[in-house]
């Protein structure tokens, strides 16, 4: 699935792993429901620690995108949800060696970053959510 992850001129250089804009050729989108550090039975994994919680956002958010065929190369956007503004270094830290892995080449998506209030459980620092493309059913 062709995509292309852009900073066009005339705007500011990005100040983290991201780009401005992210453009596709017509496809299925995908939109992933926001994922925190829960395991498969339910368990939230990394209490107190954003680093470990990130990690395991972003392993849920893969095991979506799998079973529709798809793969973290195929995120056009992501929208970051933190608690508190304390946890930034933590999530950065976490997540640099992540999306070395997850967009090789530096092909980082769009992805807003929000501080907010809380989550659903208060022992929850993170929540993403993605929108992917991949080809549609029945795609050649």
């Amino acid at each position: 699935m062709p995509r292309a992850m852009i900073s066009p001129g005339g705007l500011h250089t990005p100040v983290g792993m991201y780009s401005h804009l992210a453009r596709t050729e017509p496809a299925e989108i995908l939109y992933l429901a926001g994922q925190v550090a829960l395991d498969r039975g339910g368990n939230l994994l990394g209490k107190g620690d954003v680093g470990v919680q990130t990690v395991e956002a972003f392993r849920n958010i893969e095991r979506i995108l799998e079973s529709a065929g798809a793969s973290p190369g195929n995120i056009v956007h992501l929208t970051t949800y933190l608690t508190g503004a304390e946890y930034i270094p933590g999530y950065r830290e976490a997540r640099a060696p992540l999306f070395e892995r997850l967009f090789p080449g530096g092909a980082y998506p769009p992805n807003t970053l929000l501080v907010i209030p809380g989550l659903q459980d208060p022992d929850m620092l993170i929540e993403v959510t993605a929108v992917a493309v991949a080809p549609g059913p029945g795609a050649a």
